[in-house]
């Protein structure tokens, strides 16, 4: 989004990931700004939550987000033999980690509204 956009001008970067015990925020740049930036990331994905519809959200966004998803998903499986060996000990070393062929079907058949659904009560 804009204020986004306008931190990294600034200098600032933030990066959202999976964990296995729920999401992790990575925040760099200039640390006496870092912190406006985390509140405003945190702020954003409470009131996409607390909607009660998912009027807020665009399907047309949320469509492109899937598309670049299973972009880097599908060229992960045309990667370095490297990437594989290091991805085959993840998936035995950790526990409950999905392979990336689940993922993609898991991609092929998720809508937004459970995505929102989810959303909702992930922060509950």
């Amino acid at each position: 989004n804009e204020f986004s956009y306008l931190a990294s001008m600034a200098g600032l970067h933030c990066d959202v990931g999976v964990a296995a015990a729920g999401l992790e925020v990575h925040v760099s740049g200039y640390s006496h700004k870092a912190h406006v930036l985390l509140e405003r990331l945190v702020d954003t994905m409470m009131q996409l939550s607390e909607d009660e519809s998912s009027t807020k959200l665009d399907p047309e966004l949320f469509d492109r987000i899937l598309f670049k998803i299973e972009q880097l998903y599908q060229s992960f499986l045309v990667a370095q033999p490297y990437q594989h060996a290091i991805y085959g000990g993840d998936l035995v070393l950790e526990q409950d980690k999905y392979t990336i062929f689940d993922k993609l079907n898991v991609l092929k058949r998720i809508t937004l509204e459970e995505v929102t659904t989810f959303a909702k009560g992930f922060w509950k």
